[in-house]
């Protein structure tokens, strides 16, 4: 057992101290700058040791109780234990200190990032990913294959929290997606295939996916993503849309009868919701075609539409070396990237 002191928060939420020896040590567990922790090794590696979170001997002065049940095992919602602003903060010094790593010796004014706060800190989430063990809803403990009951997620739309024991009946043991029809307050898992309709606040349009396809979780806090990037590509007439899931984007900017829009996807399930989707809105000027960005030259593809605008949202595996090829686009000004 050691006592240290946190140095600051790193990514995933974890801590950053070090041993009398001097050795790095991260902190699992959540805890914040200046505490006084109490901590275990679990894990010796070469250039640090990975510690867990005992007990909290000098806490933060914004540190409160955590709502959650499950908090010490799960791990899912870390920061939950702090007000909301304090927790937007220590993100917002993740990311510029990413963005330094990253940029090396581009400087990035901080005051250029613009914060935007989930509407609801709590029962946002309309799809999550659960473990299911002999019919009952699970999740897996911190740093650990085993399975803990999950009795409630409060970042879990009540609607979907309330019915996971109910679709954990209908499944096998393994790990599964599930959602919420807000429309209806339906839950299906992913071997359902009822679209589920999710309607746009700022536009005159919705999205239509399959319980097992990628949407933006925090509906609500997606809708402000959307509208920001809507709002910074009003100044183009052609847009490619790539990583397009559903259309999240493209459907929106393509309200706008005057703009050409071309969504790009690989998932089928999504390319196909899309197209009905589009076919439903009457949004003639929306192109939706399946291609695989990260194997296929996007040039051959986009050569012919000339984009003046592109929105990059790739999956957490990264937007592939593919997307090199877009520097020879002639046509192309701007470049709005959600990562």
């Amino acid at each position: 057992m050691y006592e240290l002191e946190v140095k600051k928060v790193i990514w995933r939420g974890r801590g950053l101290s070090y041993l009398p020896s001097g050795k790095a040590a991260i902190i699992v567990g959540g805890v914040y700058p200046k505490e006084k922790v109490k901590v275990e090794v679990i894990r010796e590696k070469r250039d640090y040791v990975e510690v867990i979170l005992k007990e909290v001997l000098v806490p933060h002065p914004l540190r409160k109780k955590h709502p959650c049940v499950h908090h010490k095992e799960c791990g899912g919602c870390r920061w939950g234990d702090v007000v909301e602003w304090f927790q937007i903060s220590l993100k917002k010094e993740l990311l510029l200190e990413q963005l330094k790593r990253g940029l090396k010796d581009v400087f990035y004014p901080p005051h250029k990032i613009k914060m935007f706060m989930s509407p609801s800190p709590w029962r946002y989430r309309l799809r999550a990913q659960i473990h299911v063990l002999n019919k009952t809803p699970c999740f897996k403990k911190i740093n650990s294959s085993e399975n803990v009951e999950l009795k409630d997620c409060l970042l879990l739309h009540k609607g979907l929290a309330s019915s996971l024991y109910s679709l954990a009946k209908r499944l096998p043991n393994g790990r599964f997606c599930i959602a919420l029809s807000p429309d209806d307050q339906r839950p299906l898992t992913e071997f359902d295939k009822t679209l589920i309709k999710l309607r746009f606040k700022y536009f005159d349009a919705y999205l239509l996916v399959y319980p097992s396809s990628f949407f933006q979780a925090n509906w609500e806090l997606n809708q402000e993503l959307v509208k920001f990037v809507v709002s910074n590509t009003k100044d183009l007439e052609t847009i490619a849309d790539l990583y397009a899931g559903a259309g999240n984007f493209s459907i929106p900017i393509a309200t706008d009868k005057s703009k050409k829009v071309m969504a790009l996807e690989i998932d089928p399930l999504c390319v196909q919701s899309a197209s009905v989707c589009c076919k439903e809105l009457g949004l003639t000027n929306l192109k939706v075609l399946r291609w695989d960005i990260t194997k296929k030259d996007i040039s051959s593809v986009l050569d012919n539409f000339l984009p003046e605008g592109v929105i990059i949202d790739p999956p957490r595996s990264g937007a592939g070396k593919g997307i090199v090829s877009l520097n020879k686009l002639s046509s192309l000004r701007k470049m709005v990237w959600i990562s």
